[in-house]
């Protein structure tokens, strides 16, 4: 469940991170006297629910809205079904309402008529309602939402699909996993982004889709290599291949690191090629800290032998005494590397007792 909350969450991020740029970066209100402080919340409410005020003031406005009231709660649904509203306002005002029938219907009424709103609209309410529609609603309230996302699996625009698979295919629904199955094996008229569907299908299951996912591993798109090789790391014909394609230095980095993270949760031989890449200076730093995070997830969730727990932290020691080690991103690898040593050398037994603590 986490995975599939992560999935979701980063998908909208991508989706919506540049409409909300100003959003994200506002400083949070600090202010000492309770009473004004209220008194902003207020005044900060009056400015979004206004329709003669710019957009950029109430979208300014929006971080510093108080708690809605009942009456407030309404407005926010008619800016949401206002279709003379502007589509981030909307998204925004209908994000903030309550959920109950009438902010359901509401969003409902919205997906229901391709000609209500844009692509961020339409994408934003598919993953707005559909995070927060739980188990603990009633069967009618859920399959009606089940009704309206498979109505958007053939949207025409782009992203309110991909929204609809991500909302549907966690639930393990019947009718956009068919059609991402179908589609992926025929190689015809697939929805969404491959690299999507076949995230998506290991979301679901991957040992259910093991044919369909196959052909994918072999294909030269390092996303959709990517995804497969992580899906894949389940099967065993398809082992020797994602091994081959982590120790291979020009393999994509995107490829590598997928394959290293899903062959670690699967390969119950991961350390016989995981410590050749953690010495391997060859290896970049971010594909070296890849290796050094899974294998501490192996040793974590895995029964791991105690003279492989003593190789590897022998290894992350001599990775510790490299210097000048970053990734990518910053990371600074020799100083992690030496945090874990110290780690694995004050907690783990055998290492303790084989190299001092």
């Amino acid at each position: 469940m986490n995975r599939i909350v992560i999935l979701i969450n980063r998908f909208m991020y991508a989706l919506l991170i540049s409409a909300y740029i100003t959003i994200a970066n506002a400083a949070p209100t600090v202010v000492e006297n309770p009473s004004a402080y209220r008194a902003e919340k207020v005044k900060a409410t009056e400015i979004f629910v206004d329709t003669n005020k710019l957009k950029s003031e109430r979208i300014k406005a929006y971080p510093r809205l108080g708690y809605p009231d009942e009456k407030t709660f309404e407005r926010l649904v008619q800016i949401g079904l206002d279709k003379n509203e502007d589509d981030q306002i909307r998204l925004l005002a209908l994000q903030r309402a309550r959920y109950d029938l009438k902010y359901f219907d509401a969003v409902l009424k919205i997906l229901d008529d391709v000609n209500d709103g844009g692509e961020l609209l339409n994408a934003g309410l598919i993953n707005d309602i559909s995070r927060r529609t739980t188990f603990r609603h009633s069967a009618e309230i859920r399959q009606r939402l089940q009704h309206a996302l498979r109505d958007r699996l053939k949207d025409t625009r782009a992203q309110v699909r991909l929204a609809a698979y991500y909302a549907l295919v966690p639930t393990h629904d019947v009718v956009s996993i068919s059609n991402l199955v179908e589609s992926l094996r025929t190689g015809n008229n697939i929805p969404i982004p491959i690299h999507n569907a076949i995230e998506l299908l290991d979301v679901d299951g991957s040992a259910k889709h093991i044919v369909t996912i196959r052909p994918y591993l072999n294909n030269q798109d390092p996303k959709i290599q990517a995804q497969a090789a992580r899906a894949l790391a389940i099967d065993a014909k398809s082992r020797k291949q994602i091994i081959a394609l982590v120790t291979n230095l020009e393999s994509p980095q995107v490829v590598r690191e997928n394959a290293i993270r899903a062959l670690a949760r699967e390969d119950e031989e991961f350390f016989s090629y995981a410590l050749k890449l953690l010495s391997n200076k060859g290896n970049s730093p971010d594909i070296r800290l890849a290796t050094m995070r899974a294998s501490m997830g192996r040793i974590n969730y895995h029964k791991v032998s105690s003279q492989l727990q003593v190789t590897f932290t022998r290894v992350v020691k001599n990775l510790s005494e490299e210097k000048g080690l970053k990734t990518q991103k910053g990371v600074d690898l020799t100083a992690e590397a030496r945090h874990l040593f110290l780690h694995m050398r004050k907690r783990v037994p055998a290492v303790r007792k084989s190299i001092g603590g």
